[in-house]
């Protein structure tokens, strides 16, 4: 494999691992801030309606699934937005063949 052949192949993979990076923490920052709002909400009704913990707890409990569900759509949507390129399998390296290790297709 040449030198310039290897930088971009590594440059691809490094670019892969950054978006996968950045679905991760966009999935963490939409979870924490479904949380927190329902934190802060159920904290709000509760001092309106004078039920201290109960409205809390059940919005809380409520916005675990919801926030599941949200990390779902994210991810689906991200994946759909990968188009396949070049490097979509995975190259058997050409030396490799060379010397018999992988059979030709």
């Amino acid at each position: 494999m040449q030198s310039s052949e290897k930088h971009t192949d590594e440059k691809i993979f490094g670019m892969k691992n950054i978006s996968l990076a950045l679905v991760a923490g966009q999935a963490g920052c939409l979870t924490l801030i479904i949380v927190f709002v329902a934190v802060f909400f159920g904290l709000w009704l509760d001092n309106q309606l004078n039920s201290k913990p109960i409205i809390t707890l059940i919005l809380v409990i409520l916005s675990i699934p919801l926030s599941v569900l949200a990390m779902l759509k994210l991810v689906k949507s991200a994946v759909s937005r990968i188009q396949p390129g070049k490097f979509t399998a995975v190259e058997k390296p050409q030396e490799d063949r060379k010397i018999g290790r992988y059979e030709e297709d």
